[in-house]
């Protein structure tokens, strides 16, 4: 099989495996599922589960992990808007997104918290994922003349703190206890934070 193909059918199978454990945990939770019962449904060998994923269901879990945080990071977010409010209401929509997320995926979410706090490599992962994800957008950024007066470091700590604050608060807020009486009035708020975290210009720095 040529190479290109041979990337697809990996691809292929890969997708095939997360959609299945998506599917699953949406289903029946994650405590109950195991790697042999994904393998049954997606149509796939156990072994060719482990050789893609070798810890079984937690290596599953953090190539799950790995493609939501991916998703999430959008630099150009930063560059479109040109005055505050035309980028309070960009950061609102982005806001309004991760919400929605949340809340149609809220099996999968308390899945992933389940694996964060079970499996200390999952834990690892995905903070090693979203602090290279963040590294990755601020260092964009500052290549598009953004944020020229602050060290990388501590653009990335910004990011950083900006990104768990946000999925802090929606995270409680939606599996835990809404503390806001709608996801208009979360949306608004972590809107104002955004647009606090990310201030900037070409001479000075972003005022927090």
């Amino acid at each position: 099989m040529p190479m290109s193909g041979f990337r697809r059918d990996k691809n292929k199978k890969i997708d095939k495996i997360l959609e299945t454990f998506k599917k699953l945990v949406n289903e029946n939770g994650y405590e109950k599922l195991s790697t042999r019962h994904i393998a049954k449904v997606a149509g796939i060998s156990v072994g060719i589960i482990y050789h893609y994923f070798p810890t079984g269901k937690p290596s599953i879990a953090m190539g799950y992990l790995e493609r939501l945080t991916q998703s999430l990071f959008n630099p150009t977010l930063f560059l479109t808007a040109q005055n505050d409010e035309t980028r309070k209401n960009l950061y609102a929509d982005f806001i309004r997104g991760h919400i929605e997320s949340h809340r149609k995926n809220l099996e999968i979410h308390r899945a992933l918290d389940q694996a964060i706090l079970g499996n200390e490599e999952v834990r690892k992962h995905n903070a090693d994922i979203i602090q290279l994800n963040l590294k990755s957008s601020a260092e964009e950024l500052i290549k598009k003349g953004l944020y020229q007066n602050i060290p990388s470091p501590d653009v990335i700590k910004r990011f950083l703190v900006n990104f768990k604050l946000i999925e802090a608060v929606i995270h409680r807020h939606i599996l835990v206890e809404p503390f806001f009486e709608s996801d208009e009035e979360l949306t608004d708020f972590l809107s104002k934070i955004l647009l606090l975290l990310h201030k900037y210009d070409d001479k000075a720095q972003p005022k927090i």
